[in-house]
């Protein structure tokens, strides 16, 4: 894959990255489970790039700029996501019943 070709896939990766924070924005979680499929193919195509490309300094500071911006963007889906996460997992949890005691039979 040339140098640029991979360059691409960090941008296009970078645009997903985007609009999964606008699914987890509008709490569209099934919408961000989408994207981050597609995420998930860039990075495949990026394993498989990065072990035939070498990048230049100049491209090496872009690969390190989009980074910055993807991991700015996981930060903010997850700060958004989180609370719905601590939400689904109280409704999964099993609810704790309070049995009565036994009454003492001493």
């Amino acid at each position: 894959m040339p140098k640029r070709n991979i360059l691409s896939v960090y941008d296009d990766m970078l645009q997903v990255s985007h609009q999964m924070v606008e699914a987890a924005q509008r709490q569209d979680w099934d919408a961000l489970n989408e994207l981050e499929a597609v995420c998930a193919t860039y990075v495949k195509q990026i394993q498989v790039a990065k072990r035939q490309t070498e990048l230049g300094s100049q491209e090496i500071e872009t690969k390190v700029a989009y980074l910055m911006k993807i991991l700015a963007d996981d930060r903010r889906i997850r700060d958004l996501s989180e609370p719905w996460m601590v939400e689904l997992a109280k409704m999964m949890a099993p609810r704790s019943r309070t049995r009565p005691s036994a009454p003492n039979r001493d």
